[in-house]
């Protein structure tokens, strides 16, 4: 597969925190975004390289360079992003609002109607390694069942509680956090095209923070009776992942 190194005279690479919602807020296409979700950072000679699998459009380099740009410099401060991988059969469907299982040739989703608030479960440990200094992004992989016409969004919720050793959680008295997004598709989309939808999970939130804590409970759904949730027919989630912020390495290896 071909490869393409993008170059920056910058000293840290980028942190999710500071980055993503950029990228994801801007004009990129969507498939601008998804390479620069694949790619890797690595440093080499005092200049950071940003290595995409294939080459961005001209009109997304350009949209990617001016986020690059803004970036502050931090000298001799690098992080790695890491995961915990979330496969969606390992989230609970109980009670009348579960969504269906699809599954379609050597793919299985979970499918969340438009009709319905459709809603499942998990519980995970605050990642191992985190540092405790950025927040936490839950990013679901999904696509849209149905071809679309025009520009149509799609609107994903979380409601989530973080829990430690000693504490309580009583429904109707613990305070929830909710967490919602908004993911806008791209005009006249085809069916069955994968896109991510990033939701953040604020480190010091005043109900739930994650520091101190040692386990996430969440429940995931489509917010599918607002008004910005104007996605056409099923919206199929096949795989989630937890992304986090490393405690600090130190400068990486060259190469």
């Amino acid at each position: 597969m071909a490869e393409t190194i993008y170059e920056y005279t910058k000293t840290t690479s980028p942190a999710l925190s500071e980055i993503a919602p950029e990228v994801e807020a801007s004009s990129m296409t969507q498939a601008g975004k998804d390479d620069y979700e694949a790619s890797t950072w690595k440093k080499a000679d005092d200049k950071l390289y940003c290595k995409f699998s294939d080459a961005l459009s001209a009109g997304d380099k350009t949209i990617f360079d001016g986020i690059i740009s803004a970036l502050p410099d931090e000298p001799s401060v690098y992080y790695q992003i890491d995961d915990v991988p979330m496969p969606i059969n390992s989230w609970e469907r109980v009670g009348e609002n579960m969504p269906q299982k699809g599954i379609a040739g050597v793919m299985l989703g979970y499918r969340f109607d438009p009709d319905t608030m459709n809603e499942c479960w998990q519980t995970i440990e605050v990642p191992e390694g985190w540092d405790q200094e950025s927040d936490v992004q839950l990013t679901i992989w999904a696509q849209n069942n149905d071809a679309q016409t025009g520009t149509k969004k799609v609107r994903m919720g979380l409601e989530y509680a973080t829990q430690k050793a000693g504490d309580r959680y009583k429904s109707g008295v613990s305070t929830h956090t909710t967490a919602v997004k908004t993911k806008t598709l791209e005009a006249d989309i085809l069916e069955k095209t994968f896109f991510a939808i990033n939701i953040t999970l604020d480190l010091d939130n005043a109900d739930n923070p994650l520091i101190g804590k040692n386990q996430i409970m969440m429940r995931l759904y489509r917010d599918a009776a607002h008004a910005d949730d104007t996605m056409e027919g099923y919206l199929n989630v096949t795989y989630l992942q937890l992304k986090f912020r490393r405690d600090r390495l130190g400068a990486p290896e060259a190469g």
